[in-house]
């Protein structure tokens, strides 16, 4: 009855499964068909717990694991499907299991009675004991923690506290005789929620009145932290029981509730526990905690302000700032506070509303670091780069090692012209937890720009695709300085760059490195070789498509009875910090299509080429994508066309690179590289740029393109 809709997720929904045998019946005969991969992963109703760091690559030589069998004592012990690695393989396989009259469960058909059909006619390889023991457990603790264990007593992650009652008073017989459920009562005694666990173990009572351990600690639950269960040996127990303690109560450990000396005190205590696992990046278990807080202290503004920040950190930006600006109202005086609440906000589109809470952060700890870094990104957002840079200079002089807010400021002193102070900031950007890797990838020197006189130098890329084709335009530079030149690159771009003259080799990423004297990412050039506006090295083309492949693109590309020819572009990476902005729906071209003497073709790849299934009124495009293996393809389709319009994205250097006319669609606050106010690119001069006037309006873009697309193709 819950919305099983998951941001990240793909959900498919099937029909009811009512019964066992339907379960059994998909499973073995419907399951295949929705899975792509190699293997799955099959986490049935009672809900598992993933260990990731518990996995080994050796799990994928067995077509089948779940946990051993505990009630079973022959060869086929490994089987129990609650918690299962299944390959495609298997899946298929399955298909052939009859399954009318069986009344058995799947796991059972696959792993025990059908096991050896399995084994012989299709290849089936089951694991062994000892692998299972590794991947999964069902009821026994074990010695290591595997990649799966049950998980319904740590049901308390995903429970509300008000659907506690309801889920206690509703679980059958068979989970409240579990050791499981025994556990989740630990967890809630454990986590000072002494009333829920009290209700778990009376559930457990109810059902089994012998019960001990349950019977134990409910016990001690009842007794206050002073008075601990102590008893001689031979002692009647003190549980009622009947017995000697030394065959009762002596026979487990000393059950000591750890508990405050006031309720304030345990609140306290839990909402350190959630700053821990929220520090840790554990979000779900965080979140648990802080509602759990909120519970009992509605009005609990630390955890309602966390609780928000978390909502924030998954996406939910709405849910977010009402959390965070009601703790504000209860709490005004916390900077954290007022600084979080920007970054909703932020990330919202709201920047003023971000700019303001930012300042009230820092009227409230004038040393506020970040607050003052984060001023400096919202402004640099709202199109006042200029007015970023004290915030940014502030952060730093608060913390001079602050990598980021040193790789912010430099962002902003080149889109503002400053290139010589601007390129050393950026080398900051090394220092970054992003990019800090980089420089320890290597045993050799870095290069600094001195003389290399017949070294040979290893150019590597850190960032985009966009970002190497940009600054591979320096190899000439380097060959002017003696240098000996080898690049490593994305294995996409490896025939792209392999046509560029005075490059002895390019090695694709992951490929071994031959010997090689010094180092240097492509994107230290500038800083290295001072580069400035007036020396800025625009010559172009500095990327061509190789002979054979424009003579096939030729071929390919229809017949356009002199229409030009217009590539497009609409949407860069998914992943990109600032795709929310640069990205555009294909539709929005659509104004375009009835300008005559114009054909439209696809440059667009990944998920977003779909929208070229969705029919609009006027936009017609060619698609000849699926032909497009790498870069060094798309330079040939770019070759044969007349013009590329595209949002910030590779194609856009590519096409500039190869001295293509090219239009770009440029946000509000556009990357660095565009510089400001301007409508041509030092860096490509066959470039045209087209920016938004008004945050978020293309509308207004397009119409401008429009009307310089009638007049070229007139």
């Amino acid at each position: 009855d819950r919305n099983i809709e998951t941001p990240g997720i793909e959900t498919v929904q099937i029909s009811p499964l009512r019964s066992r045998d339907e379960y059994s019946a998909f499973i073995l005969h419907e399951l295949a068909r929705h899975i792509e991969t190699d293997f799955v992963l099959l986490v049935q109703w009672d809900g598992y717990v993933v260990n990731p760091s518990a996995w080994t690559d050796d799990f994928l030589d067995h077509d089948y694991i779940g946990a051993v069998w505990g009630q079973h004592q022959d060869a086929f012990r490994v089987g129990n499907g609650g918690f299962s690695l299944r390959s495609k393989k298997l899946l298929q396989a399955t298909q052939t299991i009859p399954i009318a009259g069986e009344n058995q469960n799947e796991d059972d058909l696959i792993c025990r009675k059908y096991r050896p059909m399995l084994e012989s006619s299709h290849g089936i390889r089951f694991a062994p004991e000892s692998v299972a023991d590794r991947f999964s457990f069902e009821i026994a603790y074990p010695r290591r923690m595997p990649f799966g264990f049950h998980g319904l007593f740590n049901i308390w992650l995903v429970l509300e506290p008000h659907e506690l009652e309801g889920y206690i008073a509703n679980m059958p017989q068979t989970i409240v005789d579990s050791r499981q459920f025994f556990q989740l009562g630990i967890n809630y005694r454990d986590l000072r929620q002494f009333q829920f666990s009290e209700a778990i173990f009376r559930r457990i009572l109810a059902v089994s009145p012998d019960h001990r351990e349950a019977r134990l600690q409910l016990d001690a639950l009842a007794r206050p932290p002073s008075a601990p269960l102590s008893a001689r040996r031979n002692e009647a127990c003190p549980c009622g029981s009947g017995q000697r303690y030394k065959n009762c109560c002596g026979k487990s450990p000393v059950v000591s509730v750890a508990r405050g000396s006031n309720r304030a005190e345990d609140i306290q205590w839990l909402l350190s526990v959630a700053m821990k696992h929220h520090q840790a990046n554990h979000l779900v278990h965080a979140s648990a905690i802080y509602r759990l807080v909120l519970h009992e202290q509605p009005d609990n503004a630390i955890a309602m302000q966390y609780l928000g920040v978390i909502s924030y950190q998954n996406g939910n930006h709405e849910e977010a700032a009402s959390l965070i600006e009601r703790a504000i109202e209860i709490l005004p005086g916390i900077p954290d506070f007022h600084n979080n609440l920007g970054l909703v906000f932020h990330a919202m589109g709201e920047l003023e509303r971000a700019v303001a809470c930012y300042r009230q952060a820092i009227d409230l700890n004038a040393n506020y670091v970040e607050a003052w870094n984060n001023l400096g990104l919202a402004l640099e957002a709202d199109g006042h780069p200029a007015e970023a840079i004290p915030g940014y200079e502030r952060a730093i002089a608060l913390q001079p090692d602050f990598a980021q807010a040193h790789w912010n400021l430099s962002l902003v002193l080149l889109v503002t012209g400053d290139f010589p102070r601007g390129w050393r900031e950026y080398e900051w950007r090394l220092k970054t937890p992003e990019l800090s890797g980089q420089a320890q990838r290597f045993s050799q020197p870095a290069w600094n720009g001195e003389p290399l006189d017949g070294k040979t130098i290893l150019l590597h890329p850190e960032q985009g695709f966009g970002d190497a084709i940009q600054f591979i335009r320096y190899v000439p530079l380097l060959i002017a300085l003696g240098g000996r030149i080898m690049v490593e690159v994305q294995p996409a771009l490896k025939r792209l760059f392999a046509q560029i003259p005075g490059i002895e080799r390019v090695i694709a990423q992951g490929e071994s490195l031959p010997h090689f004297d010094v180092h240097c990412p492509l994107l230290s050039l500038p800083f290295h070789l001072g580069t400035t506006l007036d020396n800025l090295p625009a010559q172009v083309p500095y990327l061509i498509a190789d002979p054979q492949s424009a003579e096939l693109w030729r071929q390919r590309i229809p017949d356009t009875h002199g229409a030009l020819k217009l590539g497009l572009v609409w949407a860069g990476s998914p992943g990109h910090r600032n795709d929310r902005n640069r990205s555009l729906e294909l539709e929005q071209f659509n104004v375009l299509g009835d300008i005559p003497g114009l054909a439209f073709f696809s440059l667009q790849k990944g998920h977003e080429a779909n929208q070229l299934g969705q029919p609009a009124a006027n936009l017609h495009v060619h698609d000849l994508m699926e032909y497009v293996e790498d870069f060094a393809d798309t330079a040939a389709l770019i070759g044969q066309l007349d013009l590329v319009l595209c949002v910030d994205t590779s194609v856009a250097h590519l096409a500039g690179a190869m001295g293509k006319p090219t239009w770009v669609l440029l946000p509000f606050a556009p990357d660095w590289r565009w510089l400001q106010e301007r409508t041509d690119s030092p860096w490509y001069p066959s470039m045209r740029l087209f920016k938004q006037r008004k945050i978020g309006d293309w509308s207004e873009v397009m119409l401008r393109v429009r009307e310089a697309l009638v007049k070229k193709a007139a």
